[in-house]
């Protein structure tokens, strides 16, 4: 059994969310060949640990996911969002127009919602072709293994969002390269086999009946079979469901209650779980 098929369309998941309020704080600049978006600590403290933060389609440059990059800069980590996408992530400024319009009432609302999708398409396509399948893990290893030999971090963690969750679990395949991942509503993840063979902690967090992730159930199972087989040598890892849609964690409206709550909370696990993590690999 497996999942994550490539699409051969632009997914749903590409076409709708909001953006948040809010200006990042960090700074743009060239790291390790690729163009990053850094938010860094206002103090210095003992532990000096880096987040490599992987996007969703909508790239490095949506204002959501840069202030994501501050909040983990606010709780003391030194936060890397890269443009893995080189400058052709899909655009993010019509999210909120097209998911106003998804159930269009009127013949004009009905030309807007399509004038919205075929806007997208042109980028959407190639996007899909070119990234589908990550054909640019070897890029984003490599940044990776660069923050893993910089002698500034003590520790390296890595957090994906949607599309970026993939990746993110795709990391821990090799123990050198990242000490603890989190998966935030991933898509695309091949169930079992891209499991079956994590080495370092992962978090799981996803959304009930997140088509995106249809397997998660199994997911789990191959953990828990893992664990019961070989409870030594079988890395930590949770899972989490939240009830929401697909990228409440970094595209929600924050102008709902519950919705908010939610990110809220979803983001404080994930820095919980990875200071916690880096602390027993240390061994404090």
């Amino acid at each position: 059994m497996t999942s994550g098929e490539t699409p051969t369309d632009l997914p749903d998941c590409c076409k709708t969310g909001y953006i948040h309020s809010g200006t990042p704080v960090g700074t743009v600049s060239t790291l390790h060949e690729v163009q990053v978006y850094s938010s860094l600590p206002k103090e210095a403290s003992g532990k000096r640990k880096a987040v490599l933060i992987l996007s969703d389609v909508f790239g490095w440059e949506m204002p959501n996911t840069r202030l994501i990059a501050d909040k983990f800069a606010d709780s003391g980590f030194h936060a890397f969002l890269p443009d893995f996408f080189y400058g052709s992530a899909i655009p993010y400024k019509g999210m909120e127009a097209m998911m106003d319009n998804q159930n269009p009432s009127t013949f004009g609302a009905k030309l807007l919602l399509g004038a919205q999708v075929l806007k997208s398409i042109p980028s959407g396509l190639p996007f899909i072709l070119r990234y589908g399948m990550v054909q640019n893990l070897p890029q984003i290893k490599a940044f990776a293994t660069a923050l893993r030999n910089d002698d500034k971090f003590d520790s390296v963690v890595v957090i994906g969002y949607c599309w970026g969750g993939r990746p993110s679990v795709l990391l821990t395949h090799d123990p050198a390269l990242v000490d603890a991942a989190a998966t935030v509503h991933p898509g695309g993840l091949r169930v079992p086999s891209e499991i079956s063979t994590i080495s370092k902690p992962v978090l799981f967090l996803h959304t009930i009946g997140d088509p995106h992730f249809a397997y998660r159930g199994l997911a789990e199972e191959t953990m828990v079979k893992r664990k019961e087989a070989d409870p030594k040598g079988t890395p930590f890892f949770e899972f989490v469901d939240y009830k929401q849609l697909h990228g409440f964690a970094i595209r929600g409206d924050l102008k709902d209650p519950k919705v908010k709550e939610a990110q809220e909370e979803a983001f404080k696990r994930c820095v919980d779980f990875f200071n916690k993590q880096i602390d027993l690999q240390a061994g404090l």
